[in-house]
């Protein structure tokens, strides 16, 4: 959330990527330390889980030395010099003045509206396409089938053949019947990862930030995590049973929830680039506005078929009832 409000518009996809980067190299780098001949071994266990009080350590000394979001100073503190300074510190070259009034215009239009909590956005009618999409975006990332090749893929390299002494290098460094297989599953598994981490690994937490104004984007982002979590324990835990009775077709399974959620993305996100909240705020708007359009004349039709209906049974009625008379 920090990272979607102090980007400009122009950088905020690519700033959206940095985390899964340094994600995907914490993992590769915890791989390596965990090979055998470093800290992979069983006495070595308590000295491994340790080394995470590293980067914890350089957080927790760097970040107070970061000013606090302009967005947030300026929509929810109104400190308008706080804003401007932080600005500056981050936009050293740049003109922020279009910036501040993009902030001041979305102020504008909170003005009335106090930070929703996360019932009260689910809630909410006016953001319901965007709770849906962060819902949908966040359980597909989870459900692709990369937390399946995280978690496997030493089980996955044995089933391709890989003896078991070489298959921790390999790990590091990433049918049974035929012997270039192997390789082609090394070079699968690889690729699914690099492919991950430059592309869909950071769309979740990116697109919270651009589909939410200010006072949406916490409770959004609580929703958004919570389910990311949820379903990377639930992919966790249920994969080896999905393999033991799908074998290797398993994998089709993430591949259709990888089809449906392409299909939603390119159905209902509209572009974000070099948009500003407002403006995505707006599209969703018209998109829902459109919506209801849709509803209105969809009842005004049901109602003109069933009065029609009506007039047509009474017609019947009074037909009977003449043709009864002598």
């Amino acid at each position: 959330m920090y990272l979607g409000e102090i980007a400009p518009k122009n950088l905020r996809g690519f700033l959206g990527l940095v985390p899964s980067i340094f994600i995907g190299t914490g993992v590769f780098t915890a791989q390596i330390l965990g090979l055998h001949e470093l800290l992979g071994k069983e006495e070595y266990w308590p000295l491994f889980l340790s080394v995470v009080v590293v980067p914890t350590f350089i957080q927790l000394m760097l970040l107070p030395w970061f000013p606090e979001s302009p967005r947030y100073l300026l929509i929810e503190k109104n400190n308008v010099h706080a804003t401007i300074t932080a600005l500056k510190w981050y936009r050293a070259k740049c003109d922020i003045q279009a910036e501040i009034e993009e902030m001041q215009e979305e102020q504008r239009s909170l003005s009335s509206v106090e930070t929703l909590s996360v019932w009260k956005l689910l809630l909410d009618d006016s953001v319901r396409w965007q709770v849906l999409s962060v819902v949908v975006i966040n359980i597909g990332m989870q459900l692709s089938g990369i937390d399946a090749i995280w978690f496997y893929t030493n089980d996955i390299f044995e089933n391709a053949g890989i003896p078991a002494p070489e298959i921790q290098y390999t790990t590091a460094g990433t049918e049974t019947q035929i012997s270039f297989m192997r390789y082609i599953s090394v070079c699968c598994v690889v690729g699914i990862i690099a492919g991950f981490c430059i592309g869909p690994a950071g769309v979740p937490f990116l697109i919270t930030a651009e589909l939410f104004k200010q006072s949406h984007r916490p409770a959004a982002y609580i929703i958004g995590g919570s389910l990311n979590w949820l379903s990377n324990f639930t992919v966790g835990f249920v994969f080896p049973f999905l393999q033991m009775s799908a074998g290797s077709y398993c994998y089709l399974v993430f591949a259709a929830v990888c089809f449906a959620v392409a299909v939603y993305v390119y159905v209902v996100i509209p572009e974000t680039k070099n948009k500003t909240f407002m403006e995505i705020s707006r599209m969703f708007s018209r998109k829902e506005a459109v919506l209801e359009i849709q509803g209105l004349i969809h009842d005004q039709l049901k109602l003109q078929k069933m009065n029609g209906y009506g007039g047509l049974e009474h017609t019947s009625l009074e037909f009977d009832s003449s043709s009864s008379v002598p």
